[in-house]
């Protein structure tokens, strides 16, 4: 292998996974530490491409399909929530390549579900959202997760009414 010049100093090593499924150990280099992880990135978008070359795959079918494995294997309440999610997720991004979903994508979906719905709901919403992009790269047609470092949006909270009042606070509530 040819020698790296001192402009490609950083090096950063990951296993990565290729398009045929293997899993490697591979190093990136750039001049910075940025750099290099942007060559990482970069790599990772290449080999989605390739997978991609090899199955056009909706994030609806990927959910369909993760809801089947689903049922069965847990209590028909938990089923239920589960489709009922699904199905509002599916309206989102029903005919979008689910490889074509990305972390911005996500984060702007969450953060309009977080001004109708509870803190609750958002992280079932997260949590079915990764295991779908989960049951993906298990299944060969994702190579990353874009739901990787997606974290719970702020969600502002609805002052509550206290359980026990003084005298005034009562009738001030009335």
């Amino acid at each position: 292998m040819a020698k790296r010049s001192d402009r490609d100093a950083v090096e950063i090593k990951k296993v990565v996974t290729l398009a045929n499924g293997t899993k490697k150990p591979m190093s990136f280099y750039g001049a910075t530490k940025q750099k290099a992880i942007k060559k990482y990135e970069q790599f990772l978008i290449d080999q989605s491409k390739e997978v991609q070359k090899k199955t056009i795959v909706y994030f609806s079918d990927v959910a369909d399909e993760w809801l089947t494995t689903k049922e069965g294997a847990v209590q028909p309440a938990t089923y239920n929530g589960y489709k009922y999610k699904v199905e509002a997720m599916k309206v989102q991004w029903n005919d979008t390549l689910i490889d074509e979903i990305r972390d911005a994508d996500i984060k702007r979906y969450l953060n309009k579900l977080s001004k109708d719905q509870s803190e609750n709901t958002v992280r079932k919403v997260i949590i079915y959202l990764n295991a779908i992009f989960e049951f993906a790269i298990s299944n060969e047609l994702l190579i990353r997760n874009p739901m990787k470092d997606t974290k719970l949006p702020v969600i502002a909270r609805k002052p509550k009414k206290p359980k026990w009042y003084a005298k005034k606070q009562y009738r001030d509530w009335e």
